[in-house]
């Protein structure tokens, strides 16, 4: 009988186990890089720098997170340098589930406009970084009144050397007006680093 108990014991404690774990869900775990930083300023435009609104929509990003199950690291916190190599360092150390970084965009012809988002060429995770920029890319688009200039490929370093998924979104032209009367404004900040914390949580 005691043999008995004990076995029946064991049993309900493996039960409960795998049902705490059932319940218990996975934290996503999401590197944000703000582009530039310190002396590399980035674009700029009518003396607003990319560093500055890169820096600006993360700490939006810190602020609105509120999802216990979205786990957020970044690759700078202030206005300082940090090197592509060191940023790509961090990121593989963490090896997180997805990388977004921010840029802002700017071109000698100021009627071009819109977000785009790049993903690595011919690598593993490139079918899994399309699926997230589709994705990302979408909510952007919806929830500011950026065009949507598509997804692309491009050699960028963090893009080639980052081993997870890995997408680069650059948010409007700081060269176009009405692109920057957009990303300038804090309005249109909260809504980026919105649309940020929304694809996060569609993707968990």
């Amino acid at each position: 009988m005691k043999k008995l108990l004990k076995i029946i014991a064991l049993s309900l404690s493996l039960t409960l186990l795998l049902s705490f774990n059932s319940n218990d869900p996975k934290k996503i775990r999401v590197v944000i890089d703000a582009g530039h930083g310190g002396i590399d300023f980035g674009a700029t435009e009518n003396g607003i720098s990319e560093k500055d609104l890169t820096l600006s929509i993360i700490n939006k990003i810190k602020s609105i997170n509120t999802n216990e199950n979205i786990e957020l690291f970044f690759t700078r916190n202030g206005d300082e340098v940090i090197t592509l190599a060191d940023r790509v360092q961090k990121i593989n150390e963490i090896n997180p589930d997805l990388v977004i970084s921010l840029h802002v965009n700017s071109i000698k012809n100021p009627t071009s406009n819109g977000a785009e988002v790049f993903i690595p060429k011919d690598l593993e995770h490139t079918k899994k970084s399309e699926e997230f920029a589709a994705k990302f890319l979408q909510i952007l688009t919806n929830k500011t009144s950026l065009l949507s200039n598509g997804i692309k490929t491009a050699p960028f370093f963090i893009l080639k050397k980052s081993k997870c998924p890995v997408i680069l979104a650059e948010i409007g032209y700081l060269s176009n007006h009405a692109d920057r009367k957009i990303i300038t404004s804090e309005e249109n900040q909260d809504k980026v680093a919105q649309a940020v914390i929304e694809f996060i949580s569609q993707i968990k």
